[in-house]
């Protein structure tokens, strides 16, 4: 297996290209009442055997497993051959004073009739052989983990983040934590977003932890950078109240 079958090897990381599909649009993240979660827009795309919920994060259409309303948003379900467990994910579309159903319905009218016909035909060849043979996406080797990482940029008011899942064994699993971290660390305390890197930054390391790709002293020396901004506000508070007691 080449070094470029290896990396394509995750189906739920097949890059978008606006070459390779057949309909593209934005749409926004909800809730589980279908309503906009404020995580901003992501692509939304579809070709004959796949569907884009993010730029790096795609779905084989027969893996998918129903496809309707939420609220006034929608959502799409499916099956994770790695896990063992049915994934969902929840958009919507947004006017400016609220929600353009229409649009939703035209959009769920596409991905069912999209999945529907993939049922019909064989699924692609990542796909199929994924299922069935798992390989790390670095390096091949069998029995890889499914890691959930969260990529996040904040500057000023803008904030964006991106999920990152990843096929990876411990090893690669472990070097693509340390990059996660690092990159976060230094894009997402920009701006407003320090608030929450705190938060998505433990979620990551507990991700990391999982089968061992991350050991507990260097989990520990990650959450404490990561929990940097909240000291930081801390002092910032302790020194006003300092301030105005004495002044």
């Amino acid at each position: 297996m080449s070094q470029a079958d290896v990396a394509a090897s995750n189906p739920f990381r097949r890059r978008l290209r606006r070459k390779d599909v057949t309909f593209k649009t934005k749409v926004r993240g909800a809730n589980n009442e279908g309503k906009d979660n404020n995580s901003g827009n992501t692509d939304f795309a579809l070709n004959d055997d796949y569907l884009w919920i993010s730029y790096d994060f795609s779905i084989p259409l027969a893996w998918i497993t129903d496809v309707g309303d939420l609220g006034p948003g929608f959502m799409v379900s499916w099956e994770n051959p790695f896990e063992h467990v049915e994934e969902a994910a929840a958009f919507c579309v947004r006017t400016f004073f609220g929600y353009n159903r229409k649009r939703r319905d035209e959009l769920v009218r596409r991905v069912r009739e999209a999945s529907q016909r993939a049922h019909t035909r064989p699924q692609p060849t990542v796909a199929a052989a994924a299922a069935t043979i798992p390989r790390c996406q670095s390096c091949g080797a069998t029995s890889p983990h499914q890691y959930d990482f969260q990529w996040m940029f904040s500057v000023g008011h803008l904030l964006m983040s991106k999920p990152d899942r990843r096929l990876l064994c411990p090893s690669h699993a472990r070097w693509r934590a340390r990059l996660v971290f690092a990159s976060n660390l230094i894009t997402s305390n920009l701006g407003f977003g320090f608030f929450i890197s705190p938060i998505i930054n433990l979620a990551n390391v507990k991700e990391a932890r999982k089968a061992g790709a991350l050991g507990r002293f260097e989990a520990a020396f990650w959450i404490t950078l990561g929990f940097f901004p909240y000291a930081l506000i801390a002092w910032m508070l302790a020194w006003v109240v300092w301030y105005v007691i004495h002044f």
